[in-house]
C-alpha cells in the first residue's frame, strides 16, 4: 500500500478558503476515482501548511490514477480555481510505502 501526501500552503489571510478548496478536491477525487483522500493540517509547524493524503493499493495503481488525472480537464480546472488560494510554487509531494 502507498500513501501520497501533497503538501501545499494556503495564502495568508485566506487560510480557511484554501482549506475548503482542498476539501472539495479531496471529495472529488474520492468520488470520481474511488481513492480514499483526506486533508490534514499541521498541529505543529507552519499553520498555513496543509497535506492532501491519498491511499493507493500499489505503485502501479498510483501511476494509473495519475495518468487518468493528467488527462482529466476537471483536475486541471481545480488547479486554476485554486491559484488565488494556494501557494503552488512551494508545493511538494511525498510518497510513502507501507511495509
Amino acid at each position: 500500500m502507498y500513501y501520497s501526501a501533497i503538501t501545499v500552503t494556503t495564502k495568508p489571510g485566506i487560510r480557511f478558503q484554501g482549506i475548503e478548496h482542498l476539501k472539495k478536491f479531496s471529495s472529488w477525487i474520492e468520488e470520481k476515482y474511488s481513492i480514499p483522500t483526506q486533508v490534514l493540517g499541521n498541529m505543529s509547524g507552519p499553520i498555513y501548511e496543509n497535506h492532501v493524503v491519498s491511499r493507493y493499493e500499489s505503485a502501479a495503481h498510483m501511476e494509473e490514477v495519475y495518468a487518468k488525472l493528467m488527462d482529466d480537464p476537471e483536475y486541471m480546472e481545480w488547479f486554476k480555481e485554486g491559484a488565488d488560494l494556494l501557494g503552488w510554487s512551494d508545493a511538494r509531494q511525498t510518497v510513502y510505502q507501507v511495509f
